[in-house]
């Protein structure tokens, strides 16, 4: 009879040290990968709440772009001369595995039909495009990266009327190198909300007069007719 008191709580002994040993196991692991999480796959969330000089939220970054160990804003904002067509402001978020958001806004002297016919001058390439108001955007269908181009009227001289006035334009051209999370279809309208926001961004930079009323977002491009 005592052996067999004895063999049982042997036994019972034994359950909870595995079951403790499993607890502590898991706890372990749990810590592990909290750590790893926080310091290999966090970067992006450890942006400032804006980049590219206050033109977009770091939640935009994040939603396009994988995790990574590290990441950085690198913002050039208005180099050049305003008004004389040399002025360009840029921004990239650069992550440790490489995959880049990046964006290139440029000021210049071209008709939306000279814009869009750059992006389309070699016939195999097909792109998409919406317009409001003045404003147009376009993103090529064919394209891993989602290259997209934002187009913006820059009006200059303060003229009582604005035909009066210097016209010039403000292109901005965005795209995601590397890795995205997002592909198709998506990736294309993200990369051209973002190519819009460093635009606007640029309009104000860039000084241009007040003539241009920018909604909240473009069209998207699944209300333009796709060929």
């Amino acid at each position: 009879m005592a052996d067999g008191k004895r063999k049982f709580f042997a036994l019972t002994y034994d359950a909870k040290g595995f079951i403790f040993s499993l607890v502590i196991l898991t706890v372990v692991l749990s810590g592990g990968w909290i750590g790893y999480s926080q310091i290999f796959t966090k970067g992006l969330e450890r942006l400032p709440d804006k980049v590219c000089d206050g033109a977009v939220s770091k939640e935009f970054a994040i939603d396009l772009l994988p995790p990574a160990r590290s990441a950085k804003d690198d913002s050039e904002g208005g180099r050049g001369r305003r008004g004389d067509g040399d002025f360009v402001f840029s921004c990239g978020v650069y992550t440790s595995n490489d995959s880049i958001l990046s964006g290139y806004v440029r000021m210049g002297h071209a008709s939306v039909e000279e814009w869009a016919g750059h992006y389309d001058a070699d016939s195999s390439r097909k792109s998409v495009q919406v317009s409001s108001d003045g404003l147009s955007a376009l993103a090529r269908l064919d394209d891993d990266g989602g290259t997209s181009s934002v187009y913006v009227p820059c009006f200059f001289g303060k003229a009582e009327s604005y035909e009066k006035a210097s016209l010039h334009v403000l292109v901005a051209d965005a795209s995601v190198i590397g890795e995205s999370r997002l592909t198709g279809a998506e990736l294309r309208q993200a990369v051209t909300d973002f190519a819009y926001q460093l635009a606007k961004r640029a309009y104000a930079l860039g000084e241009c007069d007040q003539g241009v009323d920018f909604p909240a977002r473009l069209p998207r491009y699944r209300e333009a007719k796709q060929d």
